[in-house]
């Protein structure tokens, strides 16, 4: 059960990685801007000076906050995604430590070959 419930908690974090990364762009084009606009034709005064400060030190973090939310969205799974990773899991550890259920594969696999096989015959005539 715990992994069913790190699933929904990984599922979560990957929605909040990617709001993170949407508002750390905005605000990187934001003072991205803001340092455009107060760049040009201006008399450096010391909130000036103040200003270009902070708005350096908010694109760096942005940037920093963004790269790595990329990194979070890449590496950890969406929600169903981690629903069928766990899903698929439990079937081939079932299917490994049951021995009747080794064999309903091939059976199965035999099976539908023979109704293939009957309908490639049935399609010829």
């Amino acid at each position: 059960m715990k992994e069913l419930y790190l699933i929904s908690v990984l599922g979560t974090l990957k929605c909040i990685a990617i709001a993170l990364f949407i508002i750390a762009i905005v605000v990187f084009v934001g003072m991205f801007v803001w340092r455009m606009d107060n760049q040009p034709f201006s008399i450096k005064y010391d909130s000036d000076v103040y200003c270009d400060k902070a708005s350096k030190k908010g694109i760096k973090i942005s940037l920093i906050v963004a790269i790595l939310n990329i990194c979070v969205m890449i590496f950890i799974p969406t929600r169903s995604e981690l629903y069928t990773i766990y899903g698929i899991g439990t079937v081939i550890d079932y299917i490994q430590e049951n021995p009747e259920a080794q064999q309903l594969p091939d059976k199965t696999i035999k099976y539908l070959n023979t109704i293939a096989d009957k309908c490639i015959e049935n399609n010829k005539e």
